[in-house]
């Protein structure tokens, strides 16, 4: 039995992974969104939809990895999110460019180089900038149209459309790439400050599971005896939970995603905020074997029964 710190962990084959697999990520979503939206697209609920997609295969990632740190989880998931976004934007450039190279090479008979030069000098001519840079100021200054219908009777009617052009589709494209790349930075930090056992090599599940529950009076005695690794005097403090009231002292168990390695034993102290809601505080946190915790959660349900 030992208490449990919860120091940072960066391996480095696991933080290669979660370097590459971020950004090849970010590329495969923005590319897939981008032609899904070509069928499916409503004003800020797509691109929503789109960070809330990216969270959850950027947590996948981030249980694979096994990458805990908070501040680098956050980090490529905001990296992930902004690559949607460049993939998202960039995918109609290449687009329209591939078309305008296929275009000019079949009508005039000129080179690669040349081509490229000439979409590059159209750019200029309109919007002062080449490349993908002008490709997004052009965009803006001839406007991107939105159209919303509503569907009556199974078939879809149009109701009105409108223009965001110039710095309105700037701030719209600005508040698109809010929507790729928050969620995923959020579940970056949240993931990076989890739990993880070291003895299993894997993740304790993020679903905690109550075992018993102590009253407020007991709290310095139960520390106590958590420091002397006496968990068998601990189960003289144990009340049912119902018997007691708020606030009190819990301890809740979680085991490794892989059901292997030390549990982990969480104390926490309830207390009301000011909705009268009930919340809970981490006092501290000790890791035990498979056969102590069994013989202490044995003697628990013991306990309670009496």
């Amino acid at each position: 039995m030992k208490q449990y710190l919860a120091p940072n962990r960066t391996p480095i084959f696991g933080t290669i992974l979660l370097i590459i697999g971020s950004l090849i990520l970010g590329i495969a979503i923005g590319v897939f969104a981008y032609f899904v939206s070509n069928f499916f697209y409503y004003i800020f609920a797509f691109s929503l939809a789109v960070g809330i997609a990216t969270m959850i295969a950027f947590y996948k990632l981030l249980q694979f990895t096994k990458v805990r740190h908070s501040i680098i989880a956050a980090l490529m998931g905001l990296v992930t999110g902004i690559f949607v976004a460049l993939a998202f934007y960039g995918t109609p450039y290449f687009i329209l460019r591939n078309e305008f190279f296929n275009n000019v090479q079949q009508n005039y008979n000129v080179s690669a180089e040349k081509a490229s030069a000439a979409f590059d000098q159209i750019l200029i001519q309109e919007t002062g900038a080449s490349g993908f840079v002008g490709y997004m100021k052009l965009r803006a200054k001839e406007g991107d149209q939105f159209t919303n219908y509503v569907v009556e009777n199974g078939i879809p009617i149009h109701e009105f459309s409108f223009t965001l052009k110039s710095t309105w589709a700037w701030l719209y494209w600005l508040i698109e790439v809010v929507f790729f790349s928050i969620p995923t930075a959020w579940i970056g930090y949240d993931v990076g400050k989890r739990a993880f056992s070291e003895s299993a090599n894997d993740w304790y599940n993020p679903l905690p599971k109550q075992i018993c529950a102590v009253t407020l009076e007991n709290k310095d005695k139960l520390l106590a005896l958590l420091k002397e690794y006496d968990l068998q005097g601990i189960i003289e403090l144990v009340i049912a939970e119902e018997k007691i009231t708020h606030p009190m002292i819990e301890i809740y168990e979680q085991h490794s995603n892989n059901k292997k390695g030390d549990i982990l034993l969480s104390v926490k102290q309830t207390y009301r905020d000011n909705k009268e809601k009930i919340k809970q505080n981490i006092i501290t946190q000790w890791e035990v074997s498979e056969p102590k915790y069994t013989s202490f959660v044995n003697a628990v349900s013991r306990r309670l029964a009496e």
